[in-house]
């Protein structure tokens, strides 16, 4: 396989020494067979770390063929960690385990109409990625996500901020969130400097000055209450990036896990995705970049999150809203 291009990796080196990502020479990679987690293992096994992948199987991908082969093609040998290995070394995480599982199943089946399977299968993956990472000594877990995803997931707390109180959507509607995102598509088509003449670049910055808006991805995070961290070493690169690496690789990936639960073939993006496909696919990198900068105004030095975009979201809008919502979801 190609080496990474000596740009990509000296940006990632340096927000690995910035923000002391790692401790020594090892590093555990939260793996799915994806490009953007086989992407992170190449590019830290050339920067010379021991890389080990680490796959979550939660039981609905039962096929990791093709993860198991990238990562055997650049060297690794990845560590597998399934449900029965749960319940034999991780009995405690069960309970809360079983109530995102049973979630999972629910919505894959098509009886939410307005949630995704993707908050729980996170919250399951999470779970036990920070029980193992406890069990085996393990401080600090690296992710594959990207600069990309820090910027939707900053414009999906904004643009839910404006469906909610500038549009008066207090209960969220998907058709009302695909109708506001669907409204912005031009203003990401142009480049830094003349977005910043925009309105809505001032509405932006005033929203993550008041904590009404930010990444909810940061370079650092601690994984529930436990000391075991979680760091984005790629929060720099773009995806774009990423994607060219790959071109001339000629490597097939993964297919999408939810797509294995019959969820995905009803063909509708989850609001974060809208905001990546429908408004950043296209933006010129001056603009991607200057986004990715806004989100790092939600991040303190250390490179954690200064404030909870949810949280503060949840304390305004109190428990009405989200027993409301869920009652709805139920109907």
């Amino acid at each position: 396989m190609d080496k990474v291009p000596v740009k990509i990796l000296e940006k990632v080196e340096r927000t690995i020494e910035k923000y002391s990502l790692f401790e020594g020479r090892e590093a555990c990679v939260a793996y799915s067979g994806g490009k953007d987690s086989l992407f992170l293992c190449v590019l830290l096994k050339q920067l010379n770390y021991n890389v080990y992948p680490v796959i979550i199987d939660v039981g609905y991908n039962s096929d990791w063929s093709i993860a198991l082969k990238n990562a055997e093609h650049i060297g690794l040998g990845c560590i597998k960690i399934g449900l029965q290995q749960v319940e034999r070394q991780m009995p405690e995480i069960k309970p809360l385990l079983n109530t995102n599982l049973q979630s999972i199943a629910k919505i894959a089946e098509g009886n939410f109409k307005k949630a995704t399977i993707c908050t729980p299968c996170h919250n399951s993956k999470i779970l036990i990625l920070q029980r193992w990472a406890q069990l085996n000594h393990i401080p600090i877990i690296a992710n594959g996500h990207h600069g990309i995803d820090a910027i939707s997931s900053m414009l999906k707390s904004f643009y839910m901020y404006t469906d909610r109180w500038e549009k008066g959507h207090i209960e969220f509607s998907y058709e009302n969130f695909y109708n506001l995102i669907l409204s912005q598509k031009k203003s990401y088509l142009l480049e830094e400097g003349a977005f910043r003449t925009l309105p809505l670049a001032n509405q932006l910055l005033e929203q993550i000055q008041k904590q009404n808006a930010g990444t909810d991805e940061p370079i650092l995070q601690y994984l529930g209450e436990s000391s075991i961290r979680l760091c984005r070493p790629l929060f720099h690169v773009l995806e774009n990036e990423i994607t060219e690496y790959f071109h001339s690789q000629e490597l097939s990936f993964n297919e999408s896990e939810c797509f294995k639960t019959g969820y995905r073939h009803r063909k509708t993006l989850t609001p974060r995705e809208l905001i990546q496909y429908e408004l950043l696919r296209n933006a010129p990198n001056s603009l991607l970049h200057h986004l990715l900068e806004l989100s790092k105004l939600s991040l303190d030095e250390r490179g954690f999150l200064k404030f909870n975009v949810r949280n503060n979201r949840t304390k305004i809008l109190g428990d009405s809203y989200k027993n409301e919502r869920i009652n709805n979801l139920k109907k």
